[in-house]
């Protein structure tokens, strides 16, 4: 019996081997050049052409239903120009398409803050890139910081601006952090929160 398994066991192995499907890419969308200017379409409705920039440091999301979301980044021009932007993408894997949902067409956008826990149609986050994202337990997408536009206080800098994304109401909300660049952090005591905590600028 145990010879026999053994020889069943090495005629069907190389067989087992050759009908596994190796893990291979697939080009999706975009474009096979560095530095592409993208095409933005129509803000809020999806199309086969539309893909973003070519982007360097961009922050990124999957949503519940296993879309995935990317924000800001900044790429090069043709002159070494470095340009961030502030877009907030979304793509449909089903469809296989991008739809522009947020912010501008245009990089170096200043911050939209509105006011401070509201959210409003007309809030964005400045341009920027190296910024921290995660999602929460309700789908909502969150993200912190980075280097970029602030509400044009200072200009371009490092942030500490904290924001919420609602894929519902297709809303930003401010939520912590300031409308500034060069901000300092307040720690308070360690293991103790307080609504007067906050995490200085960083990438």
């Amino acid at each position: 019996m145990k010879t026999l398994f053994l020889s069943l066991l090495f005629t069907l192995y190389p067989l087992l081997l050759s009908a596994q499907t190796p893990g291979e890419w697939t080009w999706m969308s975009g474009d096979s050049i560095p530095n592409s200017s993208g095409i933005f379409g129509t803000q809020g409705i999806a199309d086969a052409a539309n893909k973003p920039p070519g982007l360097y440091q961009s922050c990124s999301w999957t949503d519940q239903d296993g879309n995935f979301w990317l924000f800001g980044g900044a790429n090069f021009t043709s002159q070494g120009v470095f340009r961030p932007y502030n877009t907030l993408w979304k793509y449909t894997v089903a469809t296989n398409e991008w739809t522009w949902m947020k912010g501008n067409n245009a990089p170096f956008s200043d911050g939209v803050y509105g006011t401070l826990g509201a959210p409003d149609n007309n809030n964005n986050p400045g341009a920027r890139y190296m910024s921290s994202s995660w999602v929460d337990s309700s789908g909502n997408l969150w993200l912190f910081g980075g280097y970029g536009n602030d509400a044009g206080v200072f200009g371009v800098g490092e942030l500490n601006d904290l924001w919420k994304y609602d894929i519902v109401s297709n809303n930003w909300t401010w939520e912590r952090g300031a409308n500034s660049a060069f901000q300092v952090g307040v720690y308070g005591q360690k293991g103790i929160e307080d609504s007067l905590n906050k995490p200085g600028c960083r990438l």
